[in-house]
């Protein structure tokens, strides 16, 4: 097994099971602390493998390795009650057997929630779940489709197998907003500050910039630099991200520095000032004469190490001489000042991407954008969540359509001398222009003399 496989202090995971999703880092004294299954140390992941399964053990408040799956088909678990033998017809069970006669009065479970607790914390799950089958008056009554959603269900939420992966832009997307059981309350600050950006809609804006590693991309967004940190898992150490920053702004890489362990983010991460040095290629203005005969101030440190920052009018000279190959724009507020200020560094044949939660904010940008580019369309997807199961995949009702709206395009050159629509129809063929065939006759019509 490779190095960078196994997990070390420092690091941080996503830890996936029983419903719920934690953002962890490995380190000391840091509890992570699941809900209703309970708590354990993060350092007791250090040396498990990513995407590995482990198991939370109680006792020891630790993860321990194991060789079973969160979502473990459960419907042959050995109790009293159970599904139906293997010596019955399965034809027959499901005939017999139906759910039209059940109840919903939460009177079909013996144990109280008393007993439940303790049965999870002296005996382990495996015999609670035997428990909450054999202690309800129901589970022998149900078909046996029924019977395996109801333990899955019990093992969702009860459950002590968690999955740890590596922080990856799906599922941190999926942590800031779910597509699968997006929620109905109102997101906290950390998530309203990425404009909600859901993971399908992430991969539609990778997948329409046409990124390559040795691109040039020109980017402004209202998500916190977590935009920017997904662009930059695209570039190569040729590559420049040039994130345009509004006045008092501050380019944010804990994401890509800390929780996706990225190289070389300095070098290919260039923050500009959105200012008239490179809007409009105008120089710092002199300072005042009366400031000028000022006390000298104390000498600034000499800065040896590679910045980050860029100067205004340095970036548009260098996005002059080689234009932006992607122009990326995620704004809630009206990016039509963006891309008008943006469009002018963007190359021939470059992909045009923006993002907006609003259709009111894309459409006025069709008449901005008709002649010079092609292929511009407005998208939006619809996300509905499969349960796939053994013998067959089930599909939920509702479909999930808060992922915003992104516009695409493509730059072109404008013809300086565009053909008129109808030129040349009168030097085309008789056949092919259409004239009627009265007209031909009379035009081979003579008067003789």
């Amino acid at each position: 097994m490779s190095e960078p496989d196994l997990l070390k202090e420092g690091d941080y995971v996503i830890i996936n099971g029983g419903g719920i999703s934690r953002v962890a880092e490995l380190k000391k004294n840091n509890v992570i602390r699941m809900g209703r299954s309970g708590a354990a140390h993060s350092l007791s992941l250090v040396g498990c493998r990513n995407g590995e399964v482990v198991f939370l053990n109680h006792g020891s408040k630790a993860f321990v390795a194991t060789d079973q799956y969160p979502d473990l088909d459960l419907t042959d678990i050995e109790s009293g009650k159970g599904p139906a033998s293997p010596t019955e017809d399965p034809e027959e069970d499901l005939q017999s057997r139906d759910n039209r006669n059940l109840v919903d009065d939460n009177k079909s479970q013996q144990l109280t929630n008393e007993e439940v607790a303790a049965i999870r914390k002296e005996k382990g799950f495996d015999h609670f779940l035997s428990s909450l089958v054999e202690k309800s008056t129901t589970f022998d009554t149900k078909t046996a489709f029924s019977q395996e959603k109801y333990l899955r269900k019990k093992h969702k939420k009860y459950g002590t197998n968690f999955k740890i992966e590596r922080v990856y832009i799906d599922n941190l997307a999926e942590i800031h907003y779910p597509t699968i059981s997006p929620s109905d309350k109102e997101p906290d600050e950390a998530v309203q500050g990425t404009l909600r950006l859901r993971a399908d809609a992430a991969a539609l804006i990778l997948h329409h910039s046409n990124i390559m590693h040795d691109s040039y991309v020109l980017t402004y967004s209202r998500t916190n630099s977590l935009l920017e940190s997904f662009l930059l898992t695209r570039l190569g150490s040729e590559g420049r991200l040039f994130q345009i920053l509004d006045r008092n702004g501050q380019p944010n890489t804990y994401v890509a520095n800390n929780m996706m362990g990225l190289k070389e983010i300095k070098e290919r991460w260039k923050a500009v000032p959105r200012n008239p040095g490179f809007l409009e290629g105008a120089e710092d203005p002199p300072p005042p004469e009366g400031k000028a005969d000022a006390a000298p101030k104390a000498p600034k440190r000499e800065y040896t190490g590679v910045t980050q920052w860029m100067k205004g009018l340095e970036a548009r000279e260098m996005l002059m001489t080689r234009p932006a190959d992607s122009l990326v724009i995620v704004d809630d507020e009206g990016p039509k000042s963006a891309l008008a200020d943006l469009f002018p560094f963007l190359a021939y044949g470059g992909h045009l991407v923006v993002y907006s939660p609003f259709l009111e904010d894309l459409t006025p940008l069709f008449l901005m954008l008709r002649n010079d580019c092609i292929n511009v369309s407005i998208s939006e997807t619809w996300y509905r969540h499969h349960q796939v199961l053994s013998q067959r995949t089930h599909p939920t009702v509702n479909m999930s359509t808060a992922a915003g709206y992104i516009l695409t395009g493509i730059k072109v050159p404008v013809n300086p001398n565009p053909r008129p629509r109808f030129a040349g129809l009168e030097n085309m063929p008789s056949h092919v222009s259409g004239k009627r065939k009265r007209d031909k006759d009379d035009a081979g019509d003579t008067v003789e003399a």
